[in-house]
């Protein structure tokens, strides 16, 4: 028999749920959990999966589980890498008897430790700061604790300001704040709050595609490839490297387009005290077109053209008649004043009108190319990260196999990812996201 390694294999190293007092601990051998699955994702504040428990030892009722037990989990990859994962669960689901009376099968949720204890945490305070330096003031307090030693990876916001936290939990805290921070070096101001397994971040998506891309030896290359030899005789790098998967689920919806303002949308700002508002018609400093982005910054690094065709979906004929100022999107902001010694004074330039019409666009703008792709298991891939896509031509007719795809090839933004654990084979779907249309 061969002891070649195959590609997607994985170790369980251990995997022990623990009691709240940690006095009890039970280890779970691959014939109690099965399966098991945890995501990260941009888009979500903290790390979270669940597992399916096929328990005949009571498991449930003896030790008993509360929802507020630890799950620690040791898995390594099959290119060596060892991670541990501290996980809270919170909830159990799915509670099944089985047919014979003899047990249960039910599935566990979790989420990371930090953030189960920061869930139950609560925040009333003022501040006079720049929103970074907030940010990072409630990652310290209410974040870092003996059980987490991962780093805040923060981007630098513009301005001081006050602002009150009106008893908001830490996770709802840092969204609050990603809504409300603006950055000159980042035209979209599309700042997140999320957690990976090496960091948490409090980033722009044009940051986190500059990090990426200014160390393009990093970036991963994937191939999406029917023709791979998986008789088991290739390098297993050039099955790590195989899409396996591939699925173009929303291709294009001018509908959806319309509604997110991704062509054109106006701020009509109030202001109280002077009486005053900014419509349409009235000035067009709080306006916003398509043409005006050459400053936000793609997946390939660069900062886009200006309505370069070959990376719009649509053709600029259609732009004109149809995106127009009669049915452009519209957001309403109310100028925010503090009482000052002698008479009101504004709460210095938050910028709100710039962050709402350029931070919808650019994020809808950014899902123009999203894939959904599933690729073998492998630990050196997370949120976040800027992986390429490399995509052969489809054919159909004679000459059309030299080349690349074009709209599918090229650099992507990691959006989301799930690693899926079931039995002994680890795959990862991942979501993956690119402002392109096109690849030049």
């Amino acid at each position: 028999m061969s002891d070649r390694v195959i590609a997607g294999h994985f170790e369980l190293v251990s995997a022990t749920l623990i009691s709240y007092s940690g006095t009890i601990r039970q280890a779970l051998d691959a014939g109690i959990m099965y399966e098991f699955y945890i995501e990260e994702s941009i888009n979500a504040d903290s790390l979270r999966g669940s597992a399916k428990l096929h328990d005949k030892i009571g498991i449930l009722e003896k030790l008993p589980i509360r929802g507020e037990e630890t799950l620690e989990l040791v898995i390594k990859d099959i290119l060596g890498i060892e991670r541990t994962y501290l996980m809270s669960v919170y909830k159990v689901t799915n509670v099944n008897v089985t047919t014979t009376n003899d047990g249960y099968s039910y599935t566990i949720h979790f989420v990371s430790k930090s953030r189960f204890n920061a869930s139950f945490r609560r925040i009333t305070k003022a501040y006079n700061d720049t929103n970074t330096n907030i940010v990072k003031d409630i990652y310290d307090k209410y974040y870092k604790d003996n059980d987490n030693k991962k780093e805040l990876i923060s981007e630098d916001t513009f301005g001081t300001g006050k602002i009150i936290i009106p008893n908001y939990t830490p996770m709802q805290a840092m969204n609050f704040l990603a809504s409300k921070s603006y950055s000159r070096n980042s035209a979209s101001s599309s700042f997140r709050f999320f957690e990976t397994y090496n960091n948490y971040y409090f980033i722009s998506d044009e940051q986190l595609i500059r990090n990426a891309t200014a160390n393009p030896d990093n970036i991963q290359e994937f191939i999406f490839s029917e023709a791979l030899d998986k008789s088991g005789q290739k390098d297993l790098n050039v099955e790590l490297q195989n899409i396996m998967k591939m699925s173009y689920t929303d291709r294009i919806n001018s509908l959806s387009d319309l509604l997110a303002g991704a062509y054109r949308s106006h701020t009509i700002e109030i202001d109280l005290i002077q009486k005053t508002v900014t419509l349409p018609t009235k000035g067009g400093g709080r306006s916003w077109k398509k043409n005006n982005t050459s400053n936000y910054v793609s997946v390939s690094g660069k900062k886009t053209n200006i309505l370069n065709q070959s990376q719009e979906p649509h053709t600029q004929e259609f732009i004109d008649k149809f995106y127009t100022e009669e049915n452009q999107r519209r957001y309403l902001v109310v100028k925010d004043y503090v009482q000052g010694y002698q008479s009101r004074q504004i709460n210095t330039n938050q910028h709100l009108p710039e962050i709402a019409m350029n931070r919808t666009a650019y994020r809808h703008a950014l899902m123009n190319t999203a894939l959904d792709i599933t690729i073998n298991g492998r630990f050196d891939v997370n949120a976040g990260d800027i992986i390429k896509v490399i995509v052969p031509p489809f054919i159909f007719a004679p000459g059309d196999q030299e080349g690349l795809n074009n709209q599918l090839s090229g650099n992507y933004l990691v959006y989301g990812l799930v690693h899926s654990f079931i039995f002994d084979v680890h795959t990862i779907g991942l979501k993956i996201v690119k402002y392109d249309w096109d690849t030049e």
